[in-house]
C-alpha cells in the first residue's frame, strides 16, 4: 500500500527537481529582462533631461542668442 505511494512521490519529486534545473538553465527570458533594464535606464535619462523644462529653456536661450546675433549682424554697416 505504501510502496506505490512512495514510488509515485519519489518520481514526482525527481520530476520537480529536473524541471527546476532545466528552468534555471533556460536563458530564453534573459534578453527580455536585459531590454527592460535598458528601457528603464533610457526613461531615467529622458526624465532627467526634460525635468522642469531645462532642455526647452536651454534651446530657447540658444535660439534667442542666434536670433539676436543675426539681427545685429544684419544692421551692421557693410564695408
Amino acid at each position: 500500500m505504501f510502496t506505490p505511494l512512495y514510488v509515485k512521490s519519489t518520481l514526482a519529486s525527481e520530476s520537480v527537481i529536473n524541471k527546476c534545473k532545466s528552468f534555471i538553465k533556460d536563458e530564453r527570458g534573459v534578453t527580455a529582462v536585459e531590454y527592460a533594464i535598458i528601457a528603464v535606464a533610457m526613461s531615467a535619462v529622458v526624465l532627467a533631461v526634460f525635468h522642469n523644462g531645462s532642455l526647452k529653456n536651454a534651446l530657447d536661450n540658444a535660439m534667442g542668442l542666434v536670433s539676436t546675433t543675426i539681427g545685429a549682424a544684419s544692421k551692421a554697416p557693410t564695408p
